[in-house]
């Protein structure tokens, strides 16, 4: 590949990686990262940026209006020249190429849920996250736009309207816009969806900006496969499948276990199962957690086992 070739390449990584995008987990990058030569690119780009982000604001503001307008720069380039290092002073060039200041967020914050839910997370425009458990997101708001990268798990968004500032949640697959407010992302390895409980999203496939897959309206559930093609559009109870942050779930033949798992999301507790076969039992209807001793009162009118409760402990027999 021309060396022109491999800094533009690596340009458009970096600014990826900027921007919010999990690189580790595109295959198309690792692939591209794997030669030397574009690995060396790539961390000598971020390099420049460091250095970039390092720089005085008022300084890089003066430089960026002159930029703007087009004007004579020689006399600013010979200052700018003895602010920076050796590294970035032989690369003016290639600052320049990647839109020299890249833009940086007003806010930035990542959240990493482990083993419990974490319900309404408030952003600074008042809008809310609601996160599953083993879910990370990073969230960062820019000066016309607000960004979520989802990279994994399942989270409910609850988004304060605002036009000038689209509200943009980005998968390693899709890519969804919001031009609603409240909405589902599901985001697993073998699992893909959006439901909309309130207004309207689009969904675009990542790496086709302009090819939009399909607008997804209030009350409709959209399941993609693992490429990011289309397996079903339809009119759902979205309004029961977006509950399970309030504890409250509907399960339609739903393994015991994972029943179960859903359960320990909530509580604190140890589910110890005496047989493999009591995890595959199946559970349909709808349970709230608030009501789990219940629900653990049922199960044996419904199959064919014994719960024994041992304080934070239940075994399955």
């Amino acid at each position: 590949m021309a060396k022109n070739n491999i800094q533009e390449q690596a340009s458009h990584w970096v600014s990826l990686e900027i921007d919010g995008k999990e690189l580790k987990n595109n295959k198309e990058f690792n692939i591209w990262i794997e030669t030397l030569e574009n690995k060396t690119a790539f961390e000598e780009q971020k390099d420049l940026i460091n250095e970039i982000k390092s720089l005085p604001k008022d300084f890089l503001d003066e430089l960026k209006n002159e930029v703007k307008q087009n004007r004579e720069i020689e006399n600013r380039r010979k200052i700018f020249l003895k602010r920076v290092t050796p590294l970035v002073a032989a690369s003016i060039l290639a600052i320049f190429y990647i839109s020299f200041f890249v833009e940086f967020p007003k806010y930035s914050k990542e959240y990493l849920v482990s083993n419990k839910i974490q319900n309404n997370i408030l952003l600074p425009d008042n809008s809310k996250i609601s996160l599953d458990a083993n879910t990370t997101i990073t969230v960062k708001y820019y000066k016309n736009r607000r960004v979520v990268e989802l990279s994994k798990g399942k989270a409910i968004f609850d988004v304060s309207s605002n036009k000038e500032q689209p509200f943009i949640i980005n998968t390693e697959k899709i890519d969804i816009e919001v031009l609603g407010t409240k909405f589902e992302v599901v985001n697993f390895e073998n699992k893909l969806q959006v439901n909309v409980l309130e207004g309207v999203v689009k969904v675009s496939k990542s790496k086709e900006k302009n090819k939009e897959l399909a607008i997804v309206e209030k009350g409709q559930s959209l399941q993609l496969d693992n490429n990011a093609n289309i397996i079903s559009q339809n009119s759902l109870n979205i309004e029961k499948m977006l509950q399970w942050n309030e504890g409250k779930y509907n399960f339609q033949q739903t393994n015991l276990e994972e029943v179960f798992n859903e359960f320990s999301k909530h509580l604190d507790i140890n589910i110890i199962y005496e047989k493999e076969k009591a995890k595959r039992y199946q559970i349909s209807g709808n349970f709230d957690v608030k009501h789990f001793d219940n629900f653990l009162n049922v199960l044996p009118m419904i199959h064919p086992i014994k719960i024994v409760k041992q304080d934070k402990t239940i075994v399955v027999k």
